[in-house]
């Protein structure tokens, strides 16, 4: 029963990929088709756990990383059916090599890297002209690692992620190169749905950027402020996996306490009487400074003070705008205080999808203008599960 399982399930994983020509190498696409039957009937019954790509998930519930094991018996009856890489390119002693997959127990991040530390073994000591000659089947041996690699993706999930594939320019099996959907290519409800959340994000942006929340949004606070009644947010997305591009936002509120700081002085020293009364009456002043225990002089406390609304905007139009000086920089700050209540450092935004065509999830970068489309996470035939939609309708 166990091993009917495992049988199902590599055929699960090893479908047909979508029919593009543009979205994988043509070679690839003959290969796997012609070995569907026949390399599945040559498995083993046990799994070997000896090949590995992790992380390729993470489950934010356990706390968990997510790997997939890749059976070295089904990468080796794979191989051995692929006559580019088996009969045209391996030698006899490289074709030995083969049978010893079992003994390399290689972990890597992602399908080419696994795929790399194979064709070293396959080389052996040679690292120039063998080497050179069996990485020109690089692209085909991905193909047959993802077509083998454990996938947790059932059969509907699959079937999403190739309506999504076939939108695809360009797939990619790399970690922090996801793959890529123009938006001519998009198509139905996945089209509908990016264009809603688009608009959602250009009008909130809009808000974000300008800057003048004092007057136009009171009632928010400012760690609130980007997602305040946004629909379909869900919350940061930690990119623990690693496919889509790494990079942290640094902490806005430092330079921004320290224009506070300087906020307080200046209006403690020049400001109106008026000015000064109300300043003094919310932070108070000992000596021309802050008064030991009186609340600190943050930018986060000026913004959700009870101060007027004149002298929180006067704040926000002069100092805060000079820390965060561009419409960018304004949207980034915003969203990264969003971010921080769960991650601090987070630059991703994760949105529930809804009636979008197979694909479960969007995720906003919201330091480069980004947005991605998943189909929950799960990955296929090795690829990265993540598409960046370029082209689409603005978002800020």
């Amino acid at each position: 029963m166990v091993g009917k399982r495992v049988q199902r399930r590599r055929n699960e994983a090893a479908l047909p990929l979508a029919t593009s020509a543009r979205q994988v190498d043509r070679t690839v696409l003959a290969v796997l088709e012609m070995q569907r039957s026949a390399g599945n009937r040559a498995v083993g019954r046990l799994l070997s756990r000896n090949l590995r790509v992790t992380p390729v998930d993470y489950n934010p519930e356990s706390g968990h990383l997510i790997h997939s094991d890749v059976d070295s018996n089904a990468l080796k009856a794979q191989i051995k059916l692929t006559k580019s890489l088996y009969n045209d390119t391996l030698t006899g002693d490289e074709r030995g090599r083969v049978d010893t997959l079992g003994k390399l127990n290689a972990v890597a991040p992602d399908v080419p890297s696994l795929a790399v530390a194979i064709i070293r073994h396959l080389a052996g000591q040679d690292k120039g002209t063998r080497y050179q000659a069996i990485s020109g089947q690089q692209t085909v041996l991905e193909g047959l690692i993802g077509a083998v690699a454990e996938t947790k993706a059932n059969k509907a999930e699959i079937k999403n992620f190739r309506q999504v594939q076939h939108m695809a320019s360009s797939m990619s099996r790399q970690k922090g190169t996801p793959n890529t959907i123009p938006w001519a290519n998009v198509t139905g409800d996945l089209g509908s749905a990016v264009t809603k959340l688009a608009g959602q994000l250009r009008g909130r942006n809009r808000l974000l950027a300008a800057g003048n929340y004092a007057a136009s949004d009171r009632r928010t606070t400012p760690t609130a402020r980007a997602s305040n009644k946004f629909e379909g947010i869900r919350s940061p997305h930690l990119n623990k996996a690693g496919w889509i591009e790494k990079h942290d936002v640094a902490d806005p509120e430092p330079a921004l306490n320290a224009k506070a700081q300087a906020w307080w002085t200046r209006i403690a020293t020049t400001g109106t009487p008026a000015q000064q009364a109300e300043l003094f009456q919310h932070f108070p002043a000992v000596v021309g400074a802050p008064a030991p225990g009186a609340r600190a002089i943050t930018s986060l406390n000026v913004e959700a003070s009870a101060l007027s609304t004149a002298l929180r905007q006067d704040y926000l139009s002069t100092e805060f705008s000079q820390a965060a000086s561009t419409p960018a920089a304004r949207i980034s700050v915003n969203w990264a205080r969003y971010a921080a209540s769960s991650f601090p450092g987070c630059p991703y935004i994760e949105f529930t999808a809804d009636q979008a065509g197979g694909v479960s999830r969007f995720v906003y970068d919201y330091v480069n203008n980004k947005l991605y489309a998943n189909t929950h996470y799960n990955w296929v035939d090795g690829f990265n599960p993540f598409f960046e939609i370029t082209g689409g309708p603005a978002m800020r």
